[in-house]
């Protein structure tokens, strides 16, 4: 699209804030990632809106993505489709063996993990 419309690279940006009150609404949480009790359960500190193909009379051909961005997150272990997650802030409770605040949350398949490292006690 860059290619072919001058001024492309700023159209990210201005389409993404006719999101913003979508955004506002999640509270600073992860849309679809819900915990065993149904609660919103996963924080997220940024957002990056992308086009990923457009058309210019054919709505239909539209694609975005978004995605949210989240602070680490421990993940525990997994059970038959289901993660076991803590905060980070909840890391020195575990090395202490103290009980700590969990979340338990059902894999989804639009859940991608960018990196995690195993905790070794």
């Amino acid at each position: 699209m860059q290619k072919n419309i001058s001024k492309a690279e700023n159209m990210h940006y201005l389409v993404s804030t006719a999101w913003m009150g979508d955004i506002q609404q999640l509270n600073g949480r992860f849309p679809e990632v819900l915990n065993t009790m149904g609660k919103y359960c996963v924080p997220f500190h940024n957002f990056k809106f992308e086009i990923i193909q457009s058309h210019r009379t054919d709505q239909v051909q539209h694609k975005v993505a978004l995605h949210f961005y989240s602070d680490a997150l421990v993940w525990i272990d997994s059970l038959e489709g289901q993660m076991i997650l803590a905060q980070e802030t909840e890391l020195e409770k575990l090395k202490s063996r103290q009980p700590i605040d969990t979340d338990t949350i059902i894999t989804l398949a639009n859940l991608g993990l960018a990196s995690f490292s195993r905790w070794q006690e």
